[in-house]
């Protein structure tokens, strides 16, 4: 059963700790573009606009209800922009392949660059594998690299991050979404 909303506490402190500790993780820094559509009243879209700040990024934003009209518009501002970050819900996965699977042959095709994009956050749980695996399938010819899929732990009480699959260390070949730790895992 679904128990009603309550609210949540969160300290100056926190929330900079928080910032902070995802900016690592996701190796964020004056260079990075970052693309959301997230709503900026949602806990997500808050933290990425507070990280857009702290490591003094470019953020580009566009509306929620944008992307539910045409969900490929995400990719294409992630391609306009160079975006090297973007987070989504999980859902936003297979409703992006499900519509470029209706495109007709009469429309121009989508020219998409997404080799850019280290990043593409994952931010809800679970995280199913065959939905992450098929999007990287469809989405490899653009350019996405699977060491791109970053799915991300969050609580509100935590100021949303928690854990992700990995810290991007340029000394290090990152390790596909198959190789992930175990506190930000797919589900199968």
């Amino acid at each position: 059963a679904i128990g009603r909303p309550k609210p949540v506490l969160i300290t100056v402190g926190s929330a900079t700790h928080n910032v902070r500790a995802a900016r690592k993780a996701y190796d964020l820094e004056p260079c990075s573009v970052i693309v959301s559509w997230l709503p900026q009243y949602h806990d997500c879209g808050l933290m990425f606009l507070l990280l857009t700040i702290v490591s003094a990024a470019t953020c580009i934003l566009t509306f929620p209800f944008m992307f539910i009209k045409r969900p490929v518009l995400w990719l294409e501002i992630v391609s306009k922009y160079k975006a090297t970050c973007t987070p989504v819900p999980s859902f936003a996965l297979p409703l992006v392949e499900n519509y470029m699977s209706r495109i007709s042959k009469g429309e121009p095709m989508i020219n998409l660059k997404l080799d850019n994009l280290r990043n593409l956050i994952v931010i809800n749980e679970p995280v199913y594998s065959t939905v992450v695996e098929s999007f990287v399938e469809n989405f490899s010819n653009f350019g996405l690299s699977s060491s791109a899929m970053a799915p991300s732990y969050r609580l509100v009480e935590n100021c949303t991050f928690v854990s992700t699959a990995w810290s991007h260390d340029i000394s290090q070949v990152p390790p596909t979404y198959r190789s992930l730790l175990p506190s930000a895992r797919f589900f199968s």
